[in-house]
C-alpha cells in the first residue's frame, strides 16, 4: 500500500525533476554538466541489464499488454529491478527509479524480447 502511494506521487512528479534527482545522486551531489542528461545516459546504458529483469517477467508483459493502471505496471517493474537497484547503490527511492524506467518506455525496451 505504501509503495502504491509513493508510485502515484512519483507518476505525478515531472520527469525532469526525477532525472535531475537521479543525476545528482549519481554524482554524489557534485554538479558537473547536466544532471538530467547524466541520468538519461545512465538509464540508457542499463538497457542490457534491465531487459532480462523486466521483459522476462510474465506479469510485466501481461500488465503492459492489458494497458493496466500505471501504478501496477510500475510496481511490477520495481519488483523486477529491485536487486539491480540495490547493487547500483543509488540514493533515490526505488519508486522514482521504477517510474523513470517506465517512462523510458517498457514497450521499446522489451520489443526485442516480446516479438
Amino acid at each position: 500500500m505504501a509503495l502504491a502511494k509513493e508510485i502515484r506521487a512519483e507518476l505525478e512528479r515531472p520527469e525532469e525533476d526525477q532525472l535531475r534527482e537521479l543525476g545528482l545522486a549519481l554524482g554524489r551531489g557534485a554538479v558537473l554538466g547536466d544532471p538530467a542528461r547524466r541520468a538519461k545516459d545512465m538509464l540508457g546504458g542499463l538497457n542490457d541489464q534491465l531487459r532480462p529483469l523486466i521483459c522476462d517477467r510474465p506479469l510485466v508483459r501481461l500488465l503492459y499488454e492489458e494497458k493496466a493502471d500505471a501504478v501496477f505496471l510500475v510496481a511490477a517493474i520495481a519488483d523486477s529491478v529491485s536487486s539491480l537497484f540495490l547493487t547500483l547503490g543509488i540514493s533515490i527511492s526505488l519508486a522514482t527509479f521504477a517510474v523513470l524506467v517506465f517512462r523510458a518506455g517498457v514497450g521499446e525496451l522489451c520489443r526485442p524480447v516480446w516479438r
